[in-house]
């Protein structure tokens, strides 16, 4: 990673430890502190996969993911919390699949203007609580045009008919 430190497209981790991507996080090129400096400022996409060593993902960090478009959190066993997740403000796409210690999402994910897509796959507590009009999490995630929870459409699809 030193040798590549400023990713712009993506980054995928599997099976490793997150203690990897934490220090990667803290570093600062040489004495810049801004996060025009930051290695991972200018990513695109973030996979993690079978990470589980942790249980939520570090605000300190993620603050400077301002690029951010999609992020895919897959198999993460660990992962309780998304609450850093309002600082990834250009977030269009957000997957979440096999965390099944993840059991709600955060208000502020309400606040995430950008997101279009949010995908939700084998989570059965989350999947419960984002159920369209009845879930506890509905109105969190209610602006996103397509909530797609085990491969079904959560949002109503209206089809105009031309007269």
């Amino acid at each position: 990673m030193i040798l590549f430190p400023y990713l712009k497209e993506s980054l995928i981790l599997r099976r490793c430890s997150w203690k990897g991507l934490e220090q990667i996080m803290k570093m600062k090129m040489g004495a810049a502190t801004t996060s025009t400096y930051f290695p991972l400022s200018q990513l695109q996409v973030l996979e993690l996969e079978k990470i589980n060593d942790f249980e939520s993902l570090p605000v300190k960090g993620l603050q400077n993911l301002i690029s951010l478009r999609e992020l895919n959190i897959r198999w993460c066993y660990g992962l309780g919390s998304l609450h850093w997740i309002s600082s990834l403000t250009s977030l269009q796409t957000l997957e979440i699949w096999g965390c099944p210690n993840l059991t709600s999402l955060p208000q502020e994910i309400h606040n995430l203007t950008s997101l279009k897509e949010l995908r939700i796959y084998d989570c059965p507590l989350l999947r419960q609580r984002c159920e369209r009009q009845i879930g506890e999490d509905w109105p969190i995630i209610a602006h996103v045009p397509s909530v797609i929870m085990d491969w079904q459409n959560q949002q109503e699809v209206t089809i105009s008919s031309e007269s």
